[in-house]
């Protein structure tokens, strides 16, 4: 009987037979991926600017933006499939989410520290020649 008014409560809030089932959502939770996964890119080098990114190999790139966007999408499953939203799941993978934020701001830190900087000229880098001859006027500086 508890099962019957369960089904039929589905079925008048989906307002047809099929049930909003797991399919639904893993349709939605596959397309939150695709939009989450350049998002945290962006977002990314927009924080830690693009010159840094341009030092980074690919596959750092590529295993951080995955990671931060599967934990944005468990986070999204944790809040939604459970009867409350703030629960040891979703806490957890919120945890994730900033452990995977720190993994990627540490990762840049440290590329950061290690990039070769540009030599700029100097003084010490100029050569210059004087002549003394008195035909010679100036002073050339190469």
């Amino acid at each position: 009987m508890q099962e019957e008014l369960q089904e039929t409560r589905i079925e008048e809030f989906t307002g047809s037979g099929a049930p909003a089932g797991p399919n639904w959502l893993r349709l939605a939770y596959a397309f939150e991926y695709l939009i989450a996964l350049p998002i945290a890119l962006q977002m990314w080098t927009q924080v830690d600017g693009q010159g840094h990114m341009d030092l980074l190999p690919w596959y750092l790139k590529l295993f951080c933006g995955a990671a931060a966007a599967w934990c944005v999408v468990r986070l999204t499953a944790a809040l939604v499939e459970q009867t409350t939203a703030w629960n040891r799941r979703s806490r957890a993978w919120l945890a994730g989410l900033l452990i995977t934020a720190g993994i990627m701001a540490s990762i840049t830190l440290y590329y950061h520290l290690h990039e070769i900087p540009d030599e700029p000229d100097t003084d010490e880098t100029t050569k210059t020649s004087v002549s003394n001859h008195p035909s010679a006027s100036a002073i050339y500086v190469a």
